[in-house]
């Protein structure tokens, strides 16, 4: 079995971030395992319409290494999009440009393993390693990182999907005909407003009515305030470690 400095599993943008910074170091070795076969970023949320939240330069490598070639400046270059890009004059990208660079930047990268599917992860005591083991291969490790991502939730009432009922990151999977329907949209949060003004617009059909509900009191818009990236700031991250349990609840309830 070899032996990895690094072995990340599951490869999203947090583990695929990781592997482009980590793939230039020198005397370091490291491996992403994903069971997909090929690099995806939510494909069932690419409606249309619908762009990123957060600046470009918040890219895999930038903050850390803005001279790594998997930056989005380095994806605009090589898709000789820079210039055309420049005229627009963007803050944000799409959701679907900024899927595309992620698969541009996992296309490069020779750190990412995929149709490997983790079954096991197991601590050698003597060996001080980690033993991962996937349907095919085993390996060992000095450091594993679990990026598998979040996991969708649904009410409880809802037992089973299907084209009535279904998550939203089902929805470009799916393509239902809503034409002359009675349509929820159950979410308040970016996801719920891009659902709702494209079925607002026709984009599947027509519906005959359409709800839009929230556990929140208001709908609230975007926080697109300089000082909302101080949230974001290794030196916010570094201060809120050191709050107390009942702070960070306070803070994490605020901020839904």
């Amino acid at each position: 079995m070899k032996t990895y400095d690094f072995i990340g599993i599951g490869i999203g943008p947090f583990n695929l971030s990781i592997a482009a910074l980590a793939e230039g170091l020198d005397g370091f070795s490291s491996l992403f395992l994903e069971r997909k076969p090929h690099f995806s970023w939510h494909p069932g949320m690419m409606v249309p319409d619908c762009h990123m939240q957060t600046s470009f330069l918040k890219d895999l490598v930038s903050a850390v290494e803005p001279t790594n070639r998997h930056s989005f400046l380095n994806y605009l270059v090589q898709r000789k999009k820079f210039y055309r890009f420049l005229t627009t004059e963007q803050r944000t990208v799409s959701r679907e440009e900024f899927a595309d660079y992620l698969s541009w930047a996992a296309d490069n990268l020779t750190n990412l393993a995929f149709s490997q599917q983790v079954q096991q992860v197991s601590f050698d005591e003597e060996k001080g390693l980690f033993e991962v083991v996937t349907q095919r291969d085993r390996f060992l490790a000095r450091h594993v990182c679990v990026g598998i991502g979040k996991q969708i939730n649904l009410p409880d009432c809802v037992t089973a999907q299907d084209d009535s009922c279904f998550h939203a990151s089902e929805m470009m999977l799916r393509t239902p005909d809503l034409a002359g329907k009675r349509v929820t949209v159950v979410g308040g949060g970016q996801s719920g407003a891009d659902l709702f003004l494209n079925i607002f617009r026709g984009e599947w059909g027509q519906p005959l009515s359409l709800n839009w509900v929230s556990r929140r009191n208001n709908y609230n818009a975007l926080d697109e305030a300089a000082f909302a990236n101080e949230y974001f700031t290794p030196e916010y991250v570094d201060s809120f470690s050191t709050l107390g349990e009942e702070a960070v609840g306070r803070c994490c309830t605020s901020r839904r």
